[in-house]
């Protein structure tokens, strides 16, 4: 004697499998999508900040005519602070407590400058002089570390996997 189960029951776990396996794709692609559409709104959100920072960077404290013109360094930390509220809104912990560290070289950095700019004077072709320079180099560094340590946070969080190489150099 053979059990059989009702008539209907075959076709009717098929469609529920059926069912149940479009419901899941649509609900993983959904996912899926809304992680790539974030992914790359702090991947912009990033590179404006990144881009902000690396203004500061290229400042020269003592411009000659052919480097460039003097930068009001306060106006550039503006701008870094402008892009660091966008960027708080999107980084998760990690990225912002990195943020937090670059915005404080900036400041140190920043104000360095305008301090060596109040009190010193060129050196040979625009140069920082040695009076100031060990100070100059140390808040460069401090700035360009905290830089890298956050571009690391932020790749991370944005799943870049390629190894990190540092973008802004560390005097030494």
């Amino acid at each position: 004697m053979t059990s059989t189960g009702p008539w209907w029951a075959a076709p009717l776990i098929a469609v529920i499998g059926t069912v149940s396996g479009v419901v899941l794709t649509l609900l993983v692609s959904g996912r899926r999508e809304n992680r790539s559409r974030f992914g790359e709104q702090r991947r912009t959100v990033y590179a404006e900040f990144l881009s902000a920072c690396d203004e500061l960077a290229r400042v020269v404290v003592w411009p000659t005519p052919r480097v460039a013109q003097a930068v009001d360094t306060t106006a550039v930390v503006e701008r870094i602070r402008a892009a660091a509220m966008h960027t708080v809104l999107v980084a998760h912990g990690t990225v912002t407590k990195r943020l937090t560290a670059v915005l404080a070289a900036a400041e140190a950095l920043a104000g360095t400058i305008e301090q060596i700019r109040a009190t010193g004077k060129p050196g040979h072709q625009g140069a920082v002089d040695e009076h100031h320079r060990p100070r100059h180099t140390e808040a460069s560094t401090a700035f360009f570390a905290a830089l890298n340590e956050f571009a690391k946070a932020a790749r991370a969080d944005i799943d870049v996997r390629t190894p990190f190489e540092p973008v802004f150099p560390i005097a030494g």
